[in-house]
């Protein structure tokens, strides 16, 4: 028996001889290069404290992934982290290098849905101009300040505030935002699957919009978001005298709306990853507190990133939504066109209908992998060096916007709509990305289209 044990006892002890199996007990972490953010923050997203046991195999994977965490609070350029042994006390030390966090810009706004609807007419006199402030890290601690004014064809005012947290357990988040608009235009009805526009030589509409929310965070990976919003349009007489369809029967519509969103993020990078997959769920409830009208909606997405082989890297992302009714007001229609979630080819269109679903692919290769360059004469580490990839690759887009109510006037309600073609994408850093892609369609024709985001 004794035999046995100390046969037992021995192969313990040569297995944590093994490098996979040494062990190391965590020290001092440390931060550095934070001028402006506190070091709290930092903390929230590194997966080590003093005291953890790690093998050697597991001290990249923290730390890889604690760098993953950091960049993702979009606050850094760079993250780093170096290890001291001191008889089998490992300190880490977490060096960052921080971002521009505030910002002053003019703002050129043009109405329509995205850059390609506007181009096919370059009207410049529907463009309204102004200017956007931005502080991305206020007090140190994350917090995000955003203001926005511009005037011209349509009047827009915006504020916005967030707090990433609010109690000491840096789990529960918090954001106010507000809006003011007015304008010259109004869409009211889809004709031949483009969006119809009542114009004026004055305003002829107004819209409030106030939102508040909070979001728990209970770990790294998973985020709860619980938002409450009052909207309420108002059409001046001009508009209701010449009797254009509106959004609804009412002149005065007031939406009352609550959602709560859950999000899981295994990605490896927020705005361009390249490997990992990122989830979300989102149930919503709307009123209109002038009518009995109510709507109930879901909507679910799921992106995956998978690395096929040296510099090749492959995207892909299925997102659907349904709606518990059928007959709806006119602007809360849209469903495929709209933000991010439209069908490559079809930019110039709109599918709206009270369900959709869409998938969307590409691959990607790396024909420039990641790369730093120095501008010359500019000393700002904030600004220089500057990090840029490039990416060309195919990619296939697929989607369906139904039940055909208004096929008669849209044909493209109920159909399976594809689009196919190649993107060269170009990324760098504060979260730029510049796609330009030539895209063929399954209902004929084809085009070239710019893009100022990643598609997936």
């Amino acid at each position: 028996m004794r035999f046995l044990i100390g046969i037992a006892i021995s192969g313990i002890l040569m297995l944590l001889c093994i490098p996979g199996y040494a062990q190391y007990l965590t020290g001092d972490i440390t931060i550095k290069g934070n001028i402006k953010t506190h070091p709290s923050l930092i903390n929230r997203e590194i997966v080590l404290k003093e005291g953890d046991t790690l093998t050697s195999s597991q001290i990249k994977d923290v730390s890889d992934l604690s760098v993953q965490n950091i960049l993702k609070t979009n606050l850094f350029h760079t993250v780093t982290v170096d290890t001291l042994n001191r008889n089998d006390t490992l300190d880490f030390i977490f060096i960052v290098k921080e971002r521009w966090y505030w910002w002053i810009w003019p703002w050129i706004e043009r109405p329509d849905r995205n850059f390609n609807d506007w181009w096919q007419h370059k009207d410049l006199l529907r463009v309204s101009g102004g200017l956007q402030f931005q502080h991305e890290n206020m007090r140190g601690r994350g917090e995000k300040l955003n203001l926005k004014a511009w005037g011209g064809y349509k009047t827009y005012l915006e504020a916005s505030y967030e707090w990433p947290y609010i109690n000491q357990k840096k789990t529960i988040g918090a954001g106010i935002f507000a809006t003011y608009s007015s304008g010259r235009e109004v869409d009211y009805t889809t004709r031949e699957n483009k969006q119809v526009f009542w114009h004026s030589s004055a305003n002829i509409f107004e819209s409030h919009l106030y939102a508040v929310y909070l979001k728990y965070r209970p770990g790294i990976r998973f985020s709860h978001f619980f938002t409450l919003s009052y909207r309420k349009f108002i059409y001046f007489d001009s508009i209701l005298a010449e009797g254009a369809r509106l959004h609804s029967d009412l002149s005065r519509p007031e939406l009352i709306s609550f959602s709560y969103l859950i999000k899981a993020d295994f990605r490896d990078n927020r705005y361009y990853p390249l490997k990992g997959f990122y989830t979300e769920s989102e149930t919503g409830f709307l009123k209109n507190i002038n009518s009995r009208y109510n709507q109930q909606s879901e909507r679910v997405s799921l992106r995956g990133y998978l690395p096929l082989a040296e510099n090749i890297y492959s995207a892909s992302e299925f997102t659907a939504k349904f709606t518990n009714t059928l007959v709806k007001p006119y602007f809360l229609q849209n469903a495929l066109g709209y933000n991010r979630e439209f069908i490559r080819g079809y930019e110039y269109l709109v599918i709206e209908a009270p369900h959709y679903w869409l998938f969307k692919s590409q691959v990607r290769y790396a024909i420039l992998p990641y790369k730093t360059f120095r501008i010359p004469y500019i000393q700002s580490t904030k600004f220089n060096p500057v990090p840029v990839s490039i990416f060309i690759g195919p990619h296939l887009d697929c989607g369906k916007a139904f039940p055909a109510l208004n096929k008669e006037i849209n044909s493209l309600q109920g159909e399976v709509l594809t689009g196919y073609g190649i993107g060269l994408d170009l990324v760098t850093y504060y979260e730029k990305v510049f796609r330009i892609e030539y895209t063929f369609r399954n209902t004929g024709g084809s085009g070239l289209f710019i893009h100022f985001m990643a598609m997936i």
